[in-house]
């Protein structure tokens, strides 16, 4: 008989083939909604209320949360953020 599927497994399978997140990204989202309280059983509702109208191009906060998961793995990794300053070469003062 086939065992019933695990509310991981298919929140995973919809935030990398329907959504398209990359396995990375999407074990970062459920680890960190496990973490906040989220029981295993309410991943994918949770997930899918998260990317709201994900087929009109409406964001529920999935996209918000995919980019912190994202930005902690490349603080994990080393990866630096970089800040580039573009100053004009006249006309600018500390003052203004």
């Amino acid at each position: 008989h086939n065992s019933p599927p695990n509310p991981k497994e298919e929140t995973q399978s919809f935030l990398q083939n329907t959504l398209r997140y990359p396995p990375t990204i999407s074990n970062g989202i459920i680890s960190a909604l496990l973490s906040n309280g989220i029981p295993p059983s309410s991943l994918l509702s949770m997930v899918k209320s998260l990317a709201g109208r994900y087929e009109v191009g409406e964001d529920g906060g999935l996209v918000a949360l995919a980019a912190s998961v994202k930005k902690e793995l490349e603080e994990k990794e080393g990866k630096a953020r970089v800040k580039i300053w573009c100053l004009p070469s006249v006309g600018w003062s500390a003052a203004d």
